[in-house]
Order: structure tokens, then C-alpha cells, then sequence
């Protein structure tokens, strides 16, 4: 299987939609891949929205100053979480069956007594 790539740009989102109290400070973008209704990678990127000041930022007007925010979005650490999905694979016919990693439970009576206290 081969890499994907795509480029993803998007007009930033309406603050009048978002609440106040939500507008400064940090978020991320999430963003969730699937094939057939069947995610397989879901990609986050933190994002720090700012004031310019440390003023401003530990005492924030009551009503967010727009204009006045910095974004920063940590596009160089990405959080990725990939998921098993079969795509469009069909096993050819007469193929070997996948191998089982299934693991037995040891026996009961076989589980090590715990080690003595040494001390």
C-alpha cells in the first residue's frame, strides 16, 4: 500500500459561532479519514489561539479582540491514529488463510507464585 497525500485548505472558521470564552487559547484541528463509512486515520493538530501580549493573555477582554489574535497551529507535531481497514482488498482464490496471533491464558495452576519480600 502506498502513501496518501492531499492538501487540505479551508477558509478559518466564523467566531461569531464560537462561544466567547472559547476563542482564545488552545484547540485543535481534528481531522478523520474513512473509506465506505469506515475511518482508518484520524490526524489532530494543536492550535494556540493568542494575544500578542502576556497582558492580554492572562487578563482577556470580555469580549474577544478578533483581530488581535495570534494562531499558531503545530503543524510539525501532528497526533496520528491509524485503524485496521480492508480498503477494496479481495483474497484471491485458493490463497492460505491469514495466520492467528491469538495468545492461550496459561493454565491456573501453572501462574509463578509472586517473588518473596527481599528486604
Amino acid at each position: 500500500m502506498g502513501k496518501f497525500k492531499f492538501v487540505l485548505q479551508v477558509d478559518a472558521p466564523d467566531p461569531k459561532k464560537i462561544p466567547d470564552a472559547d476563542v482564545a487559547g488552545v484547540t485543535i484541528v481534528l481531522l478523520t479519514c474513512s473509506y465506505k463509512d469506515k475511518e482508518f486515520v484520524r490526524v489532530g493538530y494543536y492550535v494556540s489561539n493568542e494575544y500578542p501580549t502576556p497582558e492580554l493573555n492572562e487578563s482577556p477582554p470580555a469580549r474577544p479582540q478578533i483581530d488581535q489574535l495570534n494562531r499558531k497551529i503545530a503543524a510539525h507535531e501532528p497526533r496520528v491514529t491509524k485503524f485496521p481497514h480492508d480498503f477494496d482488498y479481495v483474497k484471491p482464490p485458493n490463497s492460505l488463510p491469514s495466520p492467528v496471533n491469538d495468545v492461550a491464558e496459561p493454565p491456573a495452576d501453572d501462574v509463578p507464585e509472586p517473588a518473596a519480600n527481599m528486604a
